[in-house]
């Protein structure tokens, strides 16, 4: 079972997950819940806006919740996916 990340404001439980690159999107994942991402990206995401990315081959909407800086010419976004039939965590583990 993957990591959980201490409780917080967030609805769901969130885990820590593998930085690994994403298709359609430049972007490493940072952490998984079973309702969105935390990603780490090189590009600001406007709150609001929604995004593509493909999960083992899988196209998934997503809509940005939140970014901010995160560092080292880095932002940190949280996303809310869209495709509620998404199963997030068997698509991660």
């Amino acid at each position: 079972m993957p990591t959980q990340i201490p409780p917080d404001w967030r609805r769901s439980r969130r885990y820590a997950c593998r930085s690994r690159p994403l298709t359609g999107y430049d972007c490493r994942t940072v952490d998984i819940s079973s309702e969105g991402l935390g990603i780490e990206t090189m590009q600001w995401l406007e709150p609001g806006s929604e995004i593509q990315i493909e999960v083992k081959g899988r196209p998934i909407a997503f809509e940005v919740r939140h970014c901010r800086n995160g560092g080292d010419g880095l932002f940190r976004a949280g996303l809310l996916a869209k495709d509620l039939d998404a199963d997030l965590m068997t698509l991660f583990f």
